[in-house]
């Protein structure tokens, strides 16, 4: 609906002081280019947009209603009636309706129906002015005769016919003013409902926006749960594949301590290539250097048992050589410094079925089927790290060849068997 000029007008210069009252960000978006217009000249360079804000924003509505509720205007007061119309306008004030039909002049008792009025108010002023003379006439005749008294006629003829003219005017004054109050109580009805129709569609919309600012708070709200069981179900996978790391951690340093393995040291590749470089060590054939070599920290020597014992006590059974040589070693073990050395006897043992040897400080193996003293004592020499001193005692030239090429030195059975104190027997 189109209000009139003297309702815009306030409604104008309101919306523009507000508007130099709001700080920046609470600006509407279609009002940014009129508040920088001067403060003078906002109302009427910018009167669509101002107007379309107070339409469409209910935001800035509500603004502009607080301001104008600062200056203490009232609908219902006694104020301006064109501030009184804006102000009910602006609040939806029940008496919207009735203040905008009084500021455009439909109410009875206004414009063409009070024109009327008056002039039937002057023409029965002269109609009663014309019919003093005749009163007067009369009044002098009726005691008696009738006195000679010029009467005209005419004029009072003239009189009447003007009086009927106005009664005639008056009647259809009266009646276009019944019309015109019909007709305005018509029209009023009609923007009444208009009225009632437009704030029944604003309250919905109220509502409708209501309801969606709701629905949107509730997906928000939604939203943040999802985040948070998200974030909490994340947390959770994290620290399982973390106490998984940790475990295998400290099983890889558990590992570590029962393999006794220490970091560094050369790679596999380094140590074939180290080989390859280096020559083999040479042969130990006096019993000063064995003696000095068995002192090293954590020596070990490697026996190959019936190539030692069978040059040394030929004419003993196999089991007695075993015995002896055993015993031999066990007394080596207490009387080397340092603790002695680590001894490992090695006999062919496949076909042979002997009892368990118990020495302490000498390791007994024998050589399963299939497999020869030869083969056994070479995956000792291989399994051993590098730098150890590591000592075969053997006369067998491949077993020589191949454990020098491993890195272990080599003893002849004799300078052990002078170790041992005991001489080898033809």
């Amino acid at each position: 609906m189109t209000l009139p000029d003297a309702v815009q007008r306030p409604l104008l210069r309101w919306a523009a002081d507000t508007l130099r009252t709001l700080p920046p960000e609470r600006v509407p978006a279609t009002l940014r280019p009129v508040a920088r217009f001067r403060p003078a000249r906002r109302a009427s360079l910018g009167a669509a947009a101002l107007l379309q804000a107070l339409d469409a924003d209910a935001g800035f509505r509500a603004e502009v209603a607080r301001y104008v509720r600062a200056r203490g205007v009232d609908p219902a007061g006694t104020g301006d009636l064109a501030e009184r119309a804006a102000a009910a306008q602006l609040w939806d004030h029940p008496a919207a309706v009735d203040l905008l039909a009084e500021v455009e002049g439909a109410r009875p008792g206004s414009g063409e129906v009070a024109a009327l009025r008056a002039e039937v108010a002057r023409l029965t002023a002269e109609l009663t002015a014309a019919r003093r003379p005749v009163a007067r006439a009369r009044a002098a005749a009726a005691p008696a005769e009738p006195a000679p008294h010029p009467v005209d006629t005419e004029a009072v003829d003239r009189l009447r016919q003007r009086l009927r003219d106005q009664g005639s005017a008056l009647r259809s004054a009266r009646d276009a003013a019944a019309a015109a109050e019909e007709k305005a109580g018509a029209e009023l009805k009609v923007l009444r409902v208009a009225h009632e129709r437009a704030v029944a569609e604003l309250r919905n919309a109220r509502d409708r926006q209501a309801e969606e600012q709701a629905r949107a708070d509730r997906l928000q709200q939604q939203l943040e749960t999802t985040r948070a069981a998200d974030r909490s179900d994340r947390d959770a996978a994290h620290r399982r594949v973390e106490l998984l790391l940790d475990t295998v951690e400290q099983a890889s340093r558990g590992l570590r301590r029962e393999w006794q393995l220490t970091a560094g040291g050369p790679d596999p590749a380094e140590r074939v290539a180290g080989a390859l470089r280096a020559p083999a060590l040479a042969p130990v054939g006096d019993t000063a250097s064995l003696t000095g070599l068995l002192a090293m920290p954590r020596a070990h020597l490697v026996v190959d048992g019936y190539n030692v014992t069978k040059s040394a006590w030929p004419q003993l059974t196999l089991a007695e050589q075993r015995d002896r040589l055993v015993r031999s070693l066990s007394a080596l073990t207490v009387t080397t410094p340092a603790g002695g050395p680590e001894v490992t006897v090695v006999f062919d043992g496949a076909s042979v079925v002997v009892p368990q040897m118990n020495f302490r400080g000498i390791r007994v193996l024998y050589s399963p089927a299939g497999v020869t003293a030869d083969d056994v004592i070479r995956r000792l020499v291989a399994a051993e790290p590098q730098g150890r001193v590591l000592l075969v005692v053997t006369a067998d030239r491949e077993i020589v060849d191949s454990v020098r090429r491993a890195g272990a030195r080599t003893v002849a059975p004799a300078a052990l068997l002078s170790v041992l104190g005991t001489e080898p027997r033809g």
